[in-house]
């Protein structure tokens, strides 16, 4: 390696840096094209071994976050990094060098990973262990991770002593800086801290287990004083740290009172919101707390059940409805189902073909919701859903994407239905044509007059009959399936004693169910029949509380072709 090349990564060394190495990242990626240029294939080659390394999105690890990575498969080799003789030579020779701790560390680990040598794991646990202590008035991110690697990974190889010698001793003298006690920097020191200590708590000397004391009631103090000011995300917060210390160390006693101070909290952010909108979201929230809690308390449920009722309502002038219309040619429509028939005249063919186009490709649908939600800011922010019959909770990040996706796909399946009804418009498909199908079906003679029964209303133009007799049939056809291929459709009930048949929503998240009938048509059942946060058909029409508006032609015509889906390609 050129001399020139070990005083450049000298100065790449002098750059701080904090979670993500973005600077060093750079400034190396400028190292290596200039050896591209220069054809310096040896140094670029120990370049591209140093930047390996570094926490950077930029970095092609297999994955967003490097060190997350590695933490997850702690003692393995990394598959993106470099083994060879020549980086596991060059990297001992640095690690002999005045080198930054983080940079150390990093190398350290690395060849721990390489050589299994014990030298090196140990060198690498001290020297993460003191880049959370130098990091920690500065960046609680990189403070907070460096002590976490260096506990998960003392623990992984059983290093008890050097957590309670160095680790522990370490992140007190951290702990007991003259710092802002309610900074980001000092709360995340003490959650891993709690962390660590409640799973070696016998171990502790009376010091460390003082200091413990001291924070827990640190946490009270700082929920206390925010609660007064009414910063209830705070309060959230700081009891959440001591709540999950003392249920690590199974203090039930502290967990159950502060589960209480909790309900008080969620209590009150009802009690001082002026809009009904949000009066019903945290009362909501305080009934799910006190189920989740197993907190037995049958009149302030009631009460609270109450008064979310009551603000329910008063929340529906508060909703808008928001409406757009889609102009398309009428022989575009046409068009399109000559298409999908391709000249096919035999019935059975022609339903089939229909039927599989309802329903798009989940994939398709997901990857242009994520490509949408890259570019925007709501996924961020906590979403909840409510109507007359259902108030939900709060989702947001991966979750928000899934809901958005499923919202998505049912639009989509309701557009689609645009070309089903031409082909019917086209006497493509007719009443006569659906009903030799499901004549020469597997289906027993019962769910046939049914399946009639409705087709017949939905041809009547009765949309209100045929969903209400359709959209049942969807979850009999299914057991069918499941049947024909070998598995039970019966569960365990414990309440009953009994065994029962599943119900859909649980029956059509088995992996089996998916497996056969595929995932696209299991996401259109989701978003369309069953799924309480979404168009739950079949749900709102069996319990009575179906709106009239959703009793229409778009509707109808799903509920049909799901139908038809199930039996053109499964039953016949």
């Amino acid at each position: 390696m050129k001399s020139d090349i070990m005083a450049e990564l000298k100065k790449v060394d002098n750059i701080s840096e904090e979670y993500y190495s973005f600077d060093k990242t750079s400034t190396l990626g400028k190292l290596i094209q200039k050896c591209e240029t220069d054809n310096d294939e040896e140094s670029k080659k120990l370049l591209i071994a140093e930047r390996m390394l570094l926490n950077s999105p930029f970095v092609p690890s297999g994955s967003g976050d490097l060190w997350a990575h590695v933490l997850e498969n702690l003692n393995e080799k990394i598959q993106s990094w470099i083994y060879d003789d020549d980086v596991v030579k060059h990297f001992e020779q640095r690690l002999e060098t005045d080198l930054p701790t983080l940079t150390g560390a990093r190398i350290g680990y690395f060849l721990w990973t390489a050589k299994k040598d014990i030298r090196f794991v140990q060198k690498s646990v001290e020297l993460f262990i003191l880049g959370g202590l130098e990091n920690c008035e500065v960046d609680w991110k990189t403070s907070k991770f460096c002590f976490s690697f260096a506990f998960e990974l003392s623990k992984s190889l059983n290093f008890r002593d050097l957590v309670k010698n160095d680790l522990i001793k370490t992140l007190a003298t951290a702990l007991s800086k003259d710092m802002d006690k309610k900074s980001i920097n000092y709360r995340s020191m003490i959650e891993i801290f709690f962390s660590i200590a409640s799973e070696m708590w016998e171990e502790l000397d009376t010091n460390e287990k003082k200091l413990c004391e001291d924070l827990l009631d640190l946490c009270y103090s700082i929920s206390k004083e925010a609660a007064s000011t009414g910063m209830f995300h705070t309060v959230d917060i700081w009891l959440g740290l001591a709540k999950e210390f003392y249920a690590k160390t199974k203090n039930q006693t502290k967990v159950d009172e502060i589960n209480k101070l909790q309900l008080d909290s969620i209590i009150s952010r009802a009690e001082q919101n002026p809009s009904p909108l949000l009066k019903t979201f945290f009362y909501q929230s305080a009934i799910v707390h006190m189920s989740k809690s197993n907190m037995k308390d049958d009149t302030l449920k009631g009460k609270l059940t109450r008064l979310l009722d009551e603000n329910n309502k008063a929340s529906e002038p508060l909703f808008t409805k928001h409406e757009t219309s889609v102009q398309i040619k009428k022989e575009d429509i046409r068009k399109a189902v000559l298409e999908i028939l391709k000249d096919e005249n035999e019935s059975d063919k022609i339903v089939k073909l229909m039927s599989k186009f309802l329903i798009p490709e989940y994939s398709r649908v997901e990857k242009e919701v994520k490509e949408i939600s890259k570019d925007s800011i709501s996924p961020i922010f906590p979403m909840t859903r409510q109507s007359g019959t259902h108030i939900s909770g709060a989702i947001s990040g991966d979750a928000r994407v899934k809901y958005d996706t499923l919202s998505h796909f049912a639009l989509c399946l309701q557009f689609n239905t645009i070309i089903l009804r031409e082909s019917i418009e086209m006497g493509k498909i007719n009443i006569d044509v659906i009903n030799s199908v499901i004549d020469k079906s597997k289906i027993n003679s019962d769910s046939k007059e049914i399946l009639k029964r409705g087709i017949e209303r939905y041809f009547s133009s009765d949309c209100i009959s045929s969903i209400h007799i359709l959209v049942f049939q969807i979850e009999q056809l299914i057991r069918g399936v499941m049947v024909q291929n070998g598995f039970s459709n019966f569960v365990f009930d414990q309440k009953s004693n009994s065994m029962m048949q599943k119900v859909l929503d649980t029956l059509i998240r088995e992996p089996e169910v998916e497996k056969i009938l595929g995932r696209d048509f299991v996401s259109a059942v989701i978003s369309c029949i069953s799924n309480i946060d979404h168009r739950n058909l079949r749900n709102e029409a069996g319990h009575g509380v179906i709106p009239l508006e959703k009793l229409n032609q778009i509707n109808a015509t799903i509920v049909l072709f799901l139908n038809l889906f199930i039996i053109s390609h499964f039953l016949t």
